[in-house]
């Protein structure tokens, strides 16, 4: 597996697109920084055209936009759709840093309005092919409110959280919308809040029943978190249950229990949202070295 993420980002590999072993039967990989650059020196909002676009390197991906060829070096290979290629190419052009929707408004759907469906449609096409062909070497982050990138799995020390729909546990469907309604504003505060990258709700509301094993949300996502809960109403009121569970060791950080008087609707998502996302902070927030403890730093 070639590594492409080095201490500064990405590697020489990645931006001058250099293979060993293959340079001779290929022609040159062209370099992700030729494309033309804005003002700002960015790449991300410069047209995707397939047909001119050079193959790219991406780890052990081989990406050839004109065929519209992905093919991993251990064999597996996947012709994907023009606009999936296109996303590609956009993420792999911005080298980790992150691609707004306008940008790829712009580059890949050439500035033709499109609904949210049809961008999320092609994103979690990427998320998938990165999964499969890719077997997991690179993931696709969505920043709440801001764009994508593309990371490496094998960066330490970033968590990446994913806050899953919370279960109507209520009788009848009478409280689904207070139920998603609770979830949408957990994750807006956590993501505003925590410093960590948070996966948007196109991503991880889906999942239901069975489908939330740690495991599977892990696999699925490229996550090393999830947040879950449950709704349950009695009543004139209603008990908000929420916890916080590491992936790789399907180990529960922080769990609570909400119970509230259900006479405004808007005020108590606020407060659930606003002390769960206080909680998840204080989890992630960095710790104080031993040596600093009880002292007076000045």
């Amino acid at each position: 597996m070639h590594t492409v993420f080095d201490r500064s980002g990405w590697s020489d590999e990645l931006r001058h697109g250099a293979h060993a072993g293959l340079s001779r039967a290929w022609p040159p990989t062209k370099s992700i920084r030729d494309p033309p650059r804005r003002r700002d020196g960015e790449t991300g909002g410069a047209p995707v055209r397939l047909a001119a676009e050079a193959r790219l390197r991406l780890g052990a991906l081989t990406i050839e936009p004109s065929l519209r060829s992905v093919a991993h070096d251990g064999g597996a290979s996947e012709i994907v759709e023009p606009r999936v290629m296109q996303v590609l190419v956009a993420l792999v052009r911005a080298e980790g840093r992150i691609v707004s929707r306008d940008e790829l408004l712009t580059s890949c759907w050439h500035g033709v309005v499109v609904g949210e469906d049809a961008i999320n449609r092609v994103i979690g096409r990427v998320r998938r092919l990165l999964d499969g062909v890719g077997q997991g070497a690179f993931g696709l982050e969505t920043v709440t409110k801001v764009g994508y990138r593309l990371v490496s799995a094998g960066r330490s020390g970033e968590p990446r959280l994913a806050v899953l729909a919370f279960e109507n546990l209520c009788d009848g469907d009478d409280m689904a919308w207070f139920s998603n309604g609770v979830s949408e504003e957990i994750l807006q505060t956590v993501a505003s809040g925590a410093a960590l990258a948070v996966i948007g709700r196109g991503s991880s509301f889906h999942f239901r029943g069975a489908e939330k094993s740690a495991s599977h949300v892990a696999a699925a996502l490229n996550v090393t978190h999830l947040l879950d809960g449950s709704v349950r109403r009695s009543g004139p009121k209603v008990r908000i249950s929420a916890q916080l569970i590491e992936c790789a060791g399907q180990t529960t950080l922080w769990s609570d229990r909400f119970d509230r008087e259900l006479s405004d609707f808007l005020a108590v998502q606020d407060e659930i949202a606003g002390a769960v996302a206080a909680a998840v902070a204080t989890v992630f927030a960095p710790r104080q070295p031993r040596w600093l403890s009880g002292r007076d730093v000045r």
